[in-house]
Parts: C-alpha cells; sequence; structure tokens
C-alpha cells in the first residue's frame, strides 16, 4: 500500500483512539491494531478483486463505518469490561476474605477446646470431619476455585445431613451461610471468568 493511504488509514485509526479517551493504553493498542489487521485484509481482498487503491480503501474503511462511532462503542466495552472485572475481583477477594478468617477461628477453637475425645459418638467425628472439608474446599479455592467450592458446598451438605440424621433438625443457618456464600462465590467467580475466556479467545 501506498503512503497516502497508509496516512489516511493512521488518521481513522487516530480518530478512532481519540474517542476511548478512559481506556488503557495497552487495551487500546490491543484494539486499534485489531481494527488495522481487518482493514487491510479488507484492502487487500478488494484489490485482489480487481479494485484500485483508493477505491478499495474508501471500501474498508466504510465497512467500519465512522470513526467515532467505533470509538465510542469500544470506549463504552472497555468501561463495561472494567466494571466485570471489578466485580469479578471484589466477590474473588471477598470470598478469600472469609475462608481465612473461618479457618483461624477454627484453629483457634481447636486449639482453645481441644479435639473430641475418642469415646465421642461416631457422628460427632463425622461432623468434624465434613467441616474439615469444607475448611479444605474454602482454602482449595484460592488456587481452583470450581474445585474449591464444589468441595466446600459438598462438605456443607453432608454436614447437614449428618446434623439432620442425629438430631432431627438442620444446623443453624447462621453456621452454614459463610461456608455457603464462599463456595458459590468460588463457583460464580470461576463461571464468569471462564466466559470472559471464552468471549476474548
Amino acid at each position: 500500500m501506498s503512503d497516502p493511504f497508509d496516512d489516511r488509514l493512521d488518521r481513522y485509526l487516530d480518530k478512532v483512539r481519540a474517542r476511548m479517551s478512559w481506556a488503557s493504553s495497552t487495551w487500546k493498542d490491543d484494539q486499534i491494531a485489531e481494527i488495522k489487521t481487518h482493514v487491510l485484509d479488507f484492502y487487500k481482498a478488494e484489490t485482489a478483486a480487481g479494485a484500485d487503491s483508493e477505491e478499495a480503501m474508501d471500501k474498508a474503511l466504510a465497512s467500519f463505518g465512522n470513526p467515532d462511532q467505533i470509538g465510542d462503542q469500544l470506549h463504552d466495552q472497555w468501561k463495561r469490561d472494567i466494571l466485570k472485572l471489578t466485580t469479578l475481583n471484589t466477590m474473588r477477594i471477598g470470598a478469600r476474605g472469609v475462608s481465612v478468617l473461618l479457618t483461624v477461628l477454627f484453629i483457634a477453637l481447636a486449639i482453645g477446646e481441644g479435639l473430641p475425645k475418642l469415646n465421642q459418638p461416631f457422628w460427632v467425628f463425622a461432623m468434624l470431619a465434613m467441616l474439615v472439608v469444607m475448611l479444605a474446599g474454602m482454602l482449595l479455592g484460592w488456587k481452583y476455585e470450581r474445585a474449591g467450592g464444589i468441595v466446600c458446598l459438598a462438605g456443607l451438605v453432608l454436614f447437614d445431613a449428618t446434623n439432620y440424621a442425629v438430631s432431627g433438625q438442620l444446623a443453624r443457618p447462621l453456621m452454614l451461610v459463610p461456608f455457603a456464600l464462599v463456595g458459590t462465590t468460588y463457583i460464580l467467580c470461576s463461571v464468569l471468568d471462564n466466559n470472559k475466556k471464552r468471549s476474548t479467545a
């Protein structure tokens, strides 16, 4: 492509970039590079079909539309992406924070109260094991969110089922809600993260 048409493309891209005022430089560079690639591919296809250089460039730029509108659309997309990322990170940090607090609380109670004596009924050790499973799931979620969330929720269900089988009542909601929230949040973060990766692939 000759320099005059390179200049036209550069001016077009500069207008698009100017509309993305708040977006990060890296993000803007990626979007501009993608647009440039598509425009040049369209230009080459038109010239291969017999169009002259000027006509091919006209069609290539027209295929993307008004640069101001394109820039505004990309800028709005960037703001939506940032909002989603902020929400996702807030959920993730919150779940991890609660997991640490619950783990510290469990260790403090184990040190202060001690573990059950060996002459306790089997169900006491079964419920203790389910509690450990829940805590392990929360810690596992730091690295593997979906697996950690599933383990945490599975332990919660088994804990409550054991409690119901023994006492005929479900465990106190106040005790189990934090575990349920952490497990559910881990799974939700994993799903949202995977959806984000697929949409940008």
